[in-house]
Order: C-alpha cells, then structure tokens, then sequence
C-alpha cells in the first residue's frame, strides 16, 4: 500500500528526531555533576539492579526525616497546560478558535519553604505535530524561552542570584524509550541540573501507545506488569505502602543508546502520606537517579513536587482566563 505524501513526511520526521534523541541522550549526564547543592541520606538503598528485580520489584524505602539537602535555594518548575486537552495531544475544542493551543509556566520556588518567588507564563501556538515518544519537540522549546526571559527579567531586576539551580519538569527524563524525554532535552540546551516527574507512567518501550493495545507489538512487552499503565497502577498499589517506598524501573527498548536491561531509568516512588499512586522520578540532566529520589521526596508536600504543582497551577489559571475571555456563540 502506497503511503500519501504526508505521511512520508511524518515518516522521514519521525526518524530525524529518533537519530537527534538518540544523540541527546549521550549528551545527557545521568549522575551527579558538578551539584551547586548537596543532598545526603542517612539510608543507602542500592540505586542499581542486577536485573534480577525486573519481574518481581524490590521495594526500597527512604525516610523523609533522613535527608539533607545544603546549598539549595531556588528550584524551578516547568509544565504546560492546553486549552484544547488535558493531555500532550492539545486536540482542538469547540469555542477555542483564535486562543493559544496552551500557556506553558516556569515557577520558581524558594527551598526549603517552597514559597512562590517569581513566576512567568507563555502563550503557546503549536505548529510540531504531535508524536508520542516525541514531546519534546513540542514542549523543550518554549521551556527554553522561558528560562531566558526568567533570567533576563531577574538580571534587569538585581536578582540574578534567585535564578533556579535545580529544574523540575513535569514528564519524562531518562525514563523514555530513547532516554531521551522532554526533561532531558531541557537540561541538556540549559545546562542546568534537571530531573524530570512524571504524573503518569509511560512505558519505556513506545508500543503499545495506548492502555488496552497490549497485542499491538509483542516483542516489545517485556516486564509483564510493566508494560502498561494498568499493570504498573496495580503492581505499585500493592507493594508501595508508605511515604519513600520506591522501586526502580528498568529499560525495556532496543531503541535506548546508553543503558542495558539491568540499569534502573527511573522509579515509581510514593511521594506523600496521602498518596496512593505514585510519581514517576527519573533524573534529565547532571543528576542521579537516586538525587532525583531524594529531592522529589523533600519537595512534596502532597503526591506532586511543589515546583510542578505549582507551575501547573498557574498555567491551569492562564488557560481558565483565556477561555472566560472568548466570546460566546449561540448554538
């Protein structure tokens, strides 16, 4: 069957972008570099697997109480909300036309105390096309922008000195089919320490797409319970029980360029007292997986980061405006 153009296109795009991720992900540094901060732990869970965890997980566990973190004092938080969805997709909604497809927010938190310091918010007009595996190109440029006009406006006010040592952004670092995920492309272009913390959990092998589509590359679905959103809900609601219970979460595509099966990409880790899924931590840029653990711990007050929460917050604010401002049409 013959492809038509457009789809050629998707195609040709689809396999630059995987060639540049694959690059991206040798550039990112998964371990901690050059820290202006540091975070200790009186307990000393093995960060690492022997593979031997990848059917059955192994809960390890961090005490709140236990860790220090020294240096820290400005952390930033990056999310997107869309007009049109709720999700990534940004699909288009009656009464949106003329708006923005969605207001991107970095905030900027004050540690330890998590108090709102600055705060800037974008319009988004998006014209990359939605891939999964792929949001970074949809996403990373205009968290790019924003760190550039955060800077510029605290340098213009005297205030370079609160500019973020620490990036939190919502979704994927190294916990992506490539290791490649939106967080790492912002760390990477910034330079600054970055992990990512994912609401959602997306399995690190790109098929299937979507919850309920488990037959749609079989050679793809190692791990069982953790080839899919279900089955990673139902393992992590049985055995994650208290606040910094963790388990790793392992590579499972041929696509990654950087780690073997037994290396943990990320973790599923209860966050909160309160929480009963968890969040999914992964480090982006210039920080361990087991750093990325200890800081999305100290900086939850409930099951998101306050960084993130907070961003999501705001953007949620600009969206809800934007949509009060629209003219209404009669039906």
């Amino acid at each position: 069957m013959e492809h038509d153009e457009s789809t050629q296109d998707l195609e040709a795009l689809r396999e630059r972008w995987t060639s540049e991720q694959m690059d991206l992900a040798r550039e990112c540094k998964f371990y901690d570099d050059e820290l202006p901060f540091s975070v200790t732990s009186k307990t000393t869970p093995e960060e690492g697997s022997s593979g031997e965890d990848f059917d059955e997980p192994v809960v390890r566990s961090e005490s709140i109480g236990t860790i220090d973190v020294e240096g820290l004092n400005y952390v930033g938080g990056l999310d997107i909300s869309f007009v049109g969805s709720e999700d990534a997709t940004g699909g288009s909604k009656e009464g949106t036309e003329g708006l923005p497809d969605a207001y991107a927010t970095i905030a900027v938190l004050e540690y330890p105390s998590m108090k709102l310091r600055h705060e800037l918010t974008e319009p988004i007009h998006l014209n990359t096309p939605y891939i999964p595996s792929f949001l970074a190109y949809r996403e990373a440029p205009t968290y790019l922008s924003l760190l550039e006009k955060l800077r510029t406006k605290l340098q213009q006010d005297g205030k370079e000195n609160e500019f973020p040592q620490l990036l939190v952004v919502d979704g994927n670092g190294r916990l992506h089919v490539r290791e490649a995920g939106s967080a790492c492309a912002v760390g990477v272009r910034s330079g600054l320490p970055t992990i990512g913390v994912a609401k959602n959990y997306h399995p690190p092998h790109g098929s299937p797409e979507k919850e309920g589509d488990e037959k749609a590359n079989p050679a793809a679905m190692g791990g069982g319970w953790r080839a899919t959103q279900k089955g990673m809900r139902q393992m992590a609601q049985k055995v994650l029980k208290q606040q910094g219970d963790w388990i790793g979460l392992h590579r499972q595509s041929v696509e990654s360029p950087v780690a073997s099966r037994n290396a943990y990409i990320g973790a599923a880790v209860l966050s909160s007292k309160g929480a009963k899924n968890p969040i999914f931590v992964s480090p982006a840029h210039r920080v361990s997986l087991r750093t990325a653990i200890l800081l999305a711990l100290v900086m939850s007050k409930v099951r998101v980061p306050e960084p993130t929460r907070k961003a999501d917050e705001i953007s949620r604010i600009a969206v809800r405006k934007a949509l009060a401002q629209t003219p209404k049409t009669d039906s």
